[in-house]
């Protein structure tokens, strides 16, 4: 009887221990689910709200070219529409407002000094912009005033049947910041971001 009680009593301890492992493991791996359905779910509002920025500010560019003094390079009404945008973005994500010729010649800026190379960058191809339709070129480092400043994109728009060029250079440093920084990443945790062509 002894026996029989001893080996009952290991053979409850064992199915206790297994029962207790097996529960942690459930509730790790549940746990480890519910965080990463909860990351995804956090990814998922950050792509949001970088794509309802971008509209926005594809929705500015648009509201710039519409002005009939910017169609006809009048720079006191470039100056003081483009002015007033910048200052609307307040939380320098957009470091330059740019307006250009049909040429691709800069008529007047605001901001940031944007690098002369920008213009003549080999993928800086406005000629191939569609009319109110913007176009993101690759992000790169931006040497404002010879200072590294950064890693930013230009956001430009053709109007006027390519009779001129709208364009931002926006931050891309400063948009992660806003909103790739707040999703908490843990230190087994990773993120990234893709533009339209992967």
């Amino acid at each position: 009887i002894r026996i029989l009680f001893i080996s009952g009593t290991v053979f409850i301890a064992i199915f206790f221990i297994a029962m207790v492992i097996n529960t942690y493991d459930y509730i790790l791996n549940d746990a480890k689910k519910n965080h990463q359905i909860q990351q995804m779910e956090m990814a998922k509002t950050a792509v949001s709200g970088i794509s309802s920025y971008l509209s926005g500010l594809a929705d500015d560019m648009r509201f710039l070219s519409d002005y009939p003094g910017v169609k006809k390079f009048d720079k006191k009404i470039i100056k003081t529409n483009a002015d007033l945008l910048l200052d609307h973005y307040n939380d320098k994500i957009v470091k330059t407002i740019f307006v250009l010729d049909g040429e691709g010649r800069p008529v007047y800026y605001t901001g940031t000094n944007p690098p002369t190379t920008l213009y003549y960058s080999p993928d800086f191809d406005i000629k191939s912009l569609q009319n109110n339709v913007p176009r993101f070129f690759k992000i790169e480092p931006f040497y404002g005033s010879n200072i590294k400043s950064g890693l930013v994109f230009v956001m430009i728009m053709a109007f006027g049947g390519g009779g001129g060029y709208t364009g931002f250079i926006v931050s891309f440093d400063s948009l992660v910041h806003k909103y790739i920084v707040p999703l908490k990443l843990g230190e087994k945790d990773f993120a990234w971001i893709m533009d339209g062509g992967g």
